[in-house]
């Protein structure tokens, strides 16, 4: 790569930098809800959508339904079934530990210390002052 290449690819990714925060800070500056805005600009930045799975039909003891109730129903019973068979399972593990309290075992089960995250309101101001990578 020649030197003027290279100098122009940093120039361009600034010039892009310094327009994505003015961009996201003028979004943000006529915000209402700074918070949700945020969260928005996130998931378009890292290209996050929700997941959407229209179930049309279902395959019941053999017999395929487009019934929208049945689909419905199924779906129901085999959550309430997954949700007993972990309360089953949780309850035979209590039996063996005596009742043991939830915060020890969870203090036994992961020895590796937490890091601390303390989350702060911020400004619109104070966002102009971050850096876009």
């Amino acid at each position: 790569m020649t030197t003027y290449y290279k100098r122009y690819c940093r120039i361009l990714t600034s010039v892009i930098k310094l327009a994505k925060k003015r961009y996201y800070n003028s979004i943000l500056t006529c915000s209402n809800n700074k918070n949700k805005t945020t969260c928005n600009i996130v998931k378009n930045t890292l290209n996050m959508k929700p997941n959407i799975h229209n179930i049309t039909s279902i395959n019941v003891n053999g017999n395929v339904s487009f019934n929208g109730q049945i689909i419905a129903e199924t779906c129901n019973k085999r959550f309430v079934l997954v949700a007993q068979n972990i309360h089953v399972n949780n309850h035979n593990v209590n039996a063996l530990s005596n009742q043991e309290i939830p915060i020890s075992y969870l203090s036994r089960a992961f020895t590796q210390p937490y890091i601390t995250i303390n989350f702060k309101c911020v400004s619109s101001k104070e966002i102009e002052n971050i850096t876009v990578t």
